[in-house]
């Protein structure tokens, strides 16, 4: 994103992160592999969903982000609460920066969304405070 907002440097860019529910149906608890995921998202093809892999990875190389596609994936709502609750408290420079991390502990390194654990080392990664991250669903 970074990127493309710097190709136009005469134009003013706001960032509004909105909630996408990746994987609704799974609950807290259910964690399906990305594999299992995509394998039913391409009707048990596999050969679409390693060529979908295949282009994903390349695309993401050319942008240094390393996709990975072994890990596990699950509902995003403790996600969203996070990035809502820290543009609440910190603002939006700081959600932009957690929910950057968000992507990252997902996409680069197969943590569900739904893992508290992986959402404090995202607010960590982004410079907030673990201990108030991990308070978020508390509050909820």
């Amino acid at each position: 994103m970074d990127a493309a907002i710097a190709e136009f440097p005469d134009v003013d860019f706001a960032v509004t992160w909105r909630p996408y529910e990746l994987a609704p149906s799974s609950g807290r608890g259910s964690q399906p592999t990305k594999r299992e995921a995509y394998l039913r998202k391409h009707a048990g093809n596999q050969v679409a969903m390693e060529t979908s892999f295949q282009r994903l990875a390349a695309a993401g190389r050319e942008v240094g982000i390393n996709f990975e596609f072994d890990g596990r994936t699950s509902a995003t709502f403790e996600a969203h609460r996070l990035a809502e609750w820290c543009l609440q408290v910190h603002g939006p420079a700081a959600q932009d920066r957690l929910v950057e991390a968000q992507f990252s502990m997902y996409i680069e390194k197969g943590l569900p969304p739904n893992s508290i654990d992986a959402q404090v080392q995202a607010a960590e990664r982004a410079g907030l405070s673990g201990t108030d991250a991990r308070r978020v669903p508390e509050r909820s």
